[in-house]
């Protein structure tokens, strides 16, 4: 006869009890509903899980790039791994400095997420960063020690990427803290002088 304590446990779970709670925690994560997420995770879903159907993302890649910060701080209250990685070597971090989610960007860096991560083509939290005019993300990134001069596949780095979206906020800070006008990127872009050369295209920035 089973003992009082054998009855007492839940019964182990079937492969397709687990792919449901995975998947609970995945949707959750990504939708910013933290009651289904912390259910799943009392549930025991795997904290790591990767959607096959969407590039292998886990439930904190997905938190972090919708901006889900309550989410993003309960899976790795967890232990989610900070530098998993997607399909594209794209990591949470990635997607948070690009989508300027600066709460999420610092929580992930204090966890010890990987500022010099390379995806697919070679950039890293800082180029997603200048993508757009996310200022304050680039310096809280510079100050994590994120290579300045980092280059991409194209050769590009950071600056190149501000100067040729125009965003001259990002411009300035990168030659303050010395970014290096002298490379050329694979597309013939120099960034000499302080500026943008490109055809006939210029970014000068005093």
């Amino acid at each position: 006869m089973a003992s009082q304590e054998q009855q007492l446990q839940p019964p182990p779970q079937q492969p397709d009890d687990v792919l449901v709670i995975n998947k609970q925690l995945w949707i959750a994560s990504a939708r910013g509903n933290h009651d289904q997420a912390a259910l799943a995770l009392d549930q025991r879903a795997d904290i790591d899980w990767r959607n096959v159907n969407d590039f292998n993302r886990t439930p904190l890649y997905m938190a972090a790039a919708h901006g889900h910060e309550s989410i993003v701080r309960l899976l790795l209250d967890h232990r989610a791994s900070a530098n998993a990685a997607d399909k594209d070597n794209l990591m949470p971090l990635h997607l948070a400095a690009r989508n300027g989610h600066e709460s999420i960007v610092r929580l992930l860096l204090d966890r010890r997420a990987d500022v010099h991560a390379t995806e697919k083509d070679n950039r890293t939290p800082l180029h997603h960063a200048s993508l757009d005019v996310h200022e304050s993300i680039v310096r809280l990134l510079l100050d994590q020690r994120a290579c300045i001069n980092a280059v991409t596949t194209m050769n590009d780095t950071p600056l190149h990427i501000a100067a040729r979206k125009g965003h001259e906020s990002i411009v300035r800070v990168l030659l303050e803290r010395g970014a290096d006008t002298t490379i050329e990127s694979v597309r013939r872009l120099s960034c000499e002088g302080g500026g943008r050369r490109q055809g006939s295209q210029s970014l000068t920035v005093a």
